[in-house]
């Protein structure tokens, strides 16, 4: 299990008008939390997670790789469970990790909870510490990628017009 805190990315560009309760910071609002965790769950993000662990790889996320037997054949056959011939070995592991993984806001604060169930510990972990970092690391990209947006039109204002 793992915990996220939600700070507000919002340069002094950004906005026209400071906060109005006189704390000198932009407050984390529970929109600002919803839309993380929406983030988190998104397939964008398992789908680096996948790539960067090699999930496809694996029979545990890859049900293609794993021996099925006569139940889960028929089970198939009888339309009680998805074929899983007929996805791609990416989306199989995306979507197994997005099923067994749990992002939810921890309430009255800006902090977000994470957590990953998996048949191996070893793979749990690593699954955990991956969605965590990746979505870390998305967010810092973007605040980035803002920061010379708007270093871009302090210097020349004419090309943001």
């Amino acid at each position: 299990e793992a915990q996220v805190i939600i700070e507000n990315q919002a340069t002094p560009f950004d906005k026209t008008i400071g906060p109005q309760d006189g704390s000198g910071a932009w407050q984390v609002t529970d929109h600002m939390v919803s839309s993380q965790v929406s983030a988190m769950r998104s397939d964008d993000i398992a789908s680096r997670v996948v790539d960067q662990l090699s999930l496809d790889k694996n029979p545990n996320y890859n049900a293609n790789l794993a021996s099925r037997g006569m139940l889960g054949r028929l089970a198939i056959l009888l339309g009680f469970k998805d074929d899983p011939s007929l996805y791609t070995a990416k989306a199989l592991a995306t979507k197994t990790l997005a099923s067994d993984l749990t992002i939810y806001p921890v309430p009255e604060s800006k902090v977000i909870g994470e957590n990953y169930h998996a048949a191996e510990p070893a793979n749990a972990e690593a699954a955990s510490q991956a969605i965590v970092a990746t979505d870390v690391l998305t967010n810092r990209a973007q605040r980035v990628s803002a920061l010379a947006r708007t270093l871009k039109c302090t210097a020349r204002p004419l090309v943001c017009l």
